[in-house]
């Protein structure tokens, strides 16, 4: 009876405890919602209350004499095509380094490792020459370039520890029904390896989505900004209460990627703990005011 009485006080304990953390997390973001509502005089006048006139008018400003919807789509085309290529590349790239074996794959694996340990500060010039000497200065495809290119060691590292984790018995049984390695790549590994996949797709997300310098040194055509680069246009040319909502959109856009995937409603622990590191590493940078 103790022992029943101990977990039960455990729990409440915990689920306290995670409901004040979900508080102290979504205040913030409510803050930031409300204060995009509110005028410049508001804002700095009554920094925490409500407004005292809502001005939706603020939205419009932004879209409209902002850009802001430029930036966004920009942003929508360089995140989705890059995170295609990055996705599409490493699911093939860790497949045949987990499932080979061999003193190549433990090299290439030791290679990944090796270049992650590299700043990315130090590749900024070397990939800004690449790009200038491509002819993709003021492109977004340069983007797309650069953020595929900067997300595949990380990625293929990660996701050859899932695909090794696969038993070899379900790929000798797919050869044996007369499937092809790429038939077998897409049939049977893929779809056994999508938390990593999943997992992958978030940290990608993120990565591509606040990405700001290099579309800052490269893109010079304020048609051509991306939504990170647009904010200090926004910043300049309009008031503080009107850059919130650039903040309101960087808050809600990046968990479009968690919430809208089915694998949601059906996760066991191994999608769990890849979703929930991502998310962390994504809320330690969250709040960094402009």
């Amino acid at each position: 009876m103790d022992g029943i009485k101990i977990n039960l006080a455990t729990k409440i304990i915990i689920r306290s405890l995670f409901l004040l953390w979900s508080l102290v997390v979504i205040y913030p973001m409510f803050w930031t919602l409300q204060s995009s509502l509110k005028s410049n005089k508001d804002l700095f006048q009554n920094i925490w209350g409500f407004p005292a006139v809502y001005k939706f008018a603020n939205y419009t400003n932004a879209w409209v004499k902002g850009h802001i919807g430029d930036y966004f789509f920009n942003s929508v085309y360089v995140t989705c095509v890059a995170m295609a290529c990055s996705v599409l590349i490493i699911t093939m790239a860790a497949y045949a380094i987990g499932r080979s074996g061999g003193k190549i794959s433990r090299v290439l694996t030791v290679y990944f490792i090796v270049v992650m340990m590299i700043p990315g500060s130090i590749a900024i010039i070397p990939q800004y020459l690449i790009i200038f000497d491509l002819g993709l200065i003021n492109n977004l495809n340069g983007l797309v370039l650069k953020y595929t290119a900067d997300s595949l060691p990380f990625g293929i590292f990660v996701l050859t520890g899932f695909y090794k984790s696969v038993p070899k018995e379900m790929e000798e049984a797919a050869h044996i029904d007369g499937c092809g390695y790429i038939r077998t790549y897409w049939n049977i590994m893929l779809p056994l390896v999508k938390p990593g996949v999943y997992t992958i797709c978030i940290f990608n997300f993120l990565g591509f989505w606040n990405e700001y310098f290099f579309a800052l040194i490269t893109m010079s055509d304020p048609a051509k900004y991306t939504i990170s680069v647009g904010v200090f246009c926004l910043q300049r040319g309009l008031g503080a209460s009107v850059c919130r909502i650039r903040h309101c959109n960087g808050s809600f856009d990046s968990r479009i990627c968690f919430f809208s995937k089915e694998h949601y409603k059906r996760f066991d622990y191994r999608r769990f703990k890849g979703l929930a590191i991502c998310l962390y590493k994504e809320g330690r940078g969250r709040f960094k005011w402009n």
